[in-house]
């Protein structure tokens, strides 16, 4: 079975669970929530015969499907009644559970079929993420706006085809935000401002949002079953403090990075950047550096961060002065930091360039994040280190 066969199995099964999402709706609107007889009107028995077909129809997930039937109305009135009588609060209370136990299964199931669906498009998601990536690179300016470099096929095709594999690769969990709608919008009507936009603003935002999607919130795997055990076990021996960055694919040391920008004070408005023309693809972030002053106010300065996982050289000048022109591209953000992150060094010289800028005063200034400096900022932040495997 291939991908789109196995998806098609997928919205079957999703189209089914609506349907039951359907008739609990109906069942629970005709459940007064009090003791009542009658309850069981024709209308309701088809339900309940309805919720039995459907839920018979259901692959197992996980070896999980909801219970088959749902109880009569009446009886558990009546059995409630009973428990009552004879003192028996226990028993109401598991007379009650089995009226709400159909309605916990189900939403257990449409979790269950989210999670699922999420694991086999991933790695799909990612190639198609990708591709995108690099229809957008292979523009160019003109009077007019960006338009593709490869005027024969105008590249606009190829980014419709991607744009639909993306919204079905994702389903009903594809968002509905600004953005979003944005993109849509730009890619339908096709022309160099269009294109611009898609580059500078929607398609930065909605890749952030199908990374969120496709790749976070699945839990990490622990070893252990009793974490107290480990404590009474009194491990000894030295702790590493090194991290393992050959782990991580340029995609992934820029996450990393984010991450880190999301969770430290004093940064807001942090999210990724595609700028066209750079020469590793345009990997860039940005952030406002909050800036608080008891006596001027508080400041928000535009920084951009540039990118650079680097395990074999270091960075050196060039990409630096790349960095920093690359900066002033952004005529709307008016970056005045830039930021050099890289899992390994930068070279001497790098570094006096650096040095030379910040005593000069020229902006924008540009800082350094190194492999040291990354795995301090990370040292208090376990979480990120566990998330990424690192």
């Amino acid at each position: 079975m291939n991908l789109d066969q196995a998806l098609e199995q997928f919205d079957r099964t999703e189209a089914n669970v609506a349907k039951l999402e359907g008739f609990w709706e109906i069942y629970c609107a005709a459940d007064p929530g009090a003791v009542g007889f009658g309850l069981d009107t024709p209308e309701i028995d088809q339900v309940r015969r309805d919720w039995a077909l459907f839920v018979k129809k259901l692959p197992l997930i996980e070896g999980f499907r909801p219970v088959t039937e749902l109880p009569t109305l009446d009886s558990p009135e009546q059995d409630g009644l009973d428990a009552l009588e004879v003192g028996m609060i226990e028993a109401k209370n598991l007379t009650e559970d089995s009226v709400t136990q159909p309605g916990r299964d189900l939403a257990d199931y449409r979790h269950r079929l989210r999670s699922n669906r999420r694991k086999l498009t991933r790695k799909a998601l990612d190639e198609t993420l990708r591709a995108v990536d690099s229809i957008l690179q292979a523009t160019h300016h003109t009077d007019e706006g960006l338009i593709f470099d490869d005027s024969e096929s105008n590249g606009w095709p190829q980014l419709i085809s991607n744009w639909k594999q993306i919204h079905r690769l994702m389903g009903s969990d594809c968002p509905s935000g600004e953005r979003w709608s944005d993109m849509r919008r730009h890619i339908h009507f096709a022309e160099p401002h269009d294109l611009q936009d898609i580059v500078d603003k929607d398609w930065p935002t909605v890749r952030e949002s199908i990374l969120d999607h496709a790749f976070e919130g699945e839990p990490i795997p622990v070893e252990a079953v009793e974490l107290s055990d480990l404590v009474e076990e009194a491990p000894s021996g030295p702790v590493s403090t090194s991290l393992n960055w050959s782990v991580l694919d340029p995609d992934g040391f820029e996450r990393v990075v984010l991450e880190i920008l999301r969770s430290s004070k004093g940064y807001e408005n942090c999210k990724r950047l595609m700028h066209v023309h750079a020469s590793d693809k345009g990997r860039d972030l940005s952030a406002d550096r909050v800036v608080v002053d008891t006596l001027s106010g508080t400041k928000r300065i535009p920084v951009m961060i540039q990118c650079k996982h680097y395990q074999a050289k270091s960075v050196g000048l060039p990409e630096c002065t790349q960095a920093v022109e690359q900066a002033k591209l952004w005529t709307d953000a008016r970056f005045q930091v830039v930021v050099i992150a890289t899992s390994g060094n930068l070279t001497q010289q790098a570094l006096e360039w650096i040095e030379k800028r910040h005593t000069d005063g020229d902006v924008p200034a540009v800082d350094v994040w190194n492999q040291t400096d990354l795995e301090w900022f990370l040292a208090p932040k376990p979480a990120i280190r566990a998330s990424f495997g690192l």
